[in-house]
């Protein structure tokens, strides 16, 4: 009982800033907000995944992946940018849910890559990570590929057009796939394509429909466990 109070002291100073403001509670969505204020887990999630968004709202150098992990950094591990994201980190040490993150691009809707593509270091795969959040460094070879997330990606590309989460677990990690969204115009700069996300700014003959503001750009994926604890 007494962890328990000390966990939830922690979330309440780590999600206040994201929960209690009167733009966030107007704009809260009802019922997956209802589900994370009772499960310390999911709360965590929505609380990095609340940081995690800031990061693809400006326009900067860095796309895709590399706005979760900016070059110069450790390839594998995530580096927290500021004090918001360092509590959010050490809340999650502090709980004992081993979190790792994954980023799924548009490009999932469309054909399958073959082995030889996912294998291949000078292309950018449909499906990039894992980068490491709480999650201890020797979990690292007990994550799924990203190639593995393929079809749970595709899935969860549909579900979120029309729902804020899609759930589901794989080599026993619990996986919470969360939608980054065309925010205004200044993303719709560089992510036209109805298939893919692409940085040329001048659009190319049969790319397919013009995105919208709301649109889904990528799926960022969130896999957790407390197996550590077990």
């Amino acid at each position: 009982m007494k962890r328990s109070r000390m966990l939830c002291a922690a979330l309440f100073g780590v999600l206040a800033p994201f929960a209690l403001t009167p733009d966030r509670l107007a704009s809260a969505r009802p019922a997956l907000f209802a589900q994370e204020r009772e499960d310390p887990n999911a709360s965590l999630i929505f609380a990095l995944d609340e940081c995690i968004q800031e990061r693809f709202k400006d326009v900067e150098e860095n796309f895709g992946f590399r706005r979760i992990i900016p070059p110069k950094t450790s390839p594998h591990r995530f580096t927290p940018e500021n004090a918001r994201e360092l509590g959010i980190v050490k809340a999650l040490e502090k709980s004992g849910l081993e979190v790792a993150l994954y980023l799924a691009g548009r490009s999932v809707l469309g054909p399958r890559p073959d082995e030889a593509a996912w294998r291949n270091k000078n292309s950018r795969p449909p499906i990039q990570g894992p980068a490491l959040v709480s999650a201890k460094d020797r979990r690292k070879g007990d994550l799924p590929d990203p190639s593995e997330l393929w079809e749970q990606s595709r899935r969860a590309m549909e579900t979120l057009k029309k729902s804020d989460a899609y759930d589901f677990a794989l080599r026993g990690w619990s996986f919470s796939a969360r939608a980054v969204r065309a925010g205004d115009g200044s993303c719709l700069k560089c992510h036209y394509a109805d298939r893919a996300s692409v940085i040329p700014l001048r659009p190319q003959e049969g790319a397919g429909s013009p995105i919208k503001v709301g649109d889904i750009l990528g799926i960022l994926l969130y896999a957790s466990d407390r197996s550590a604890q077990k």
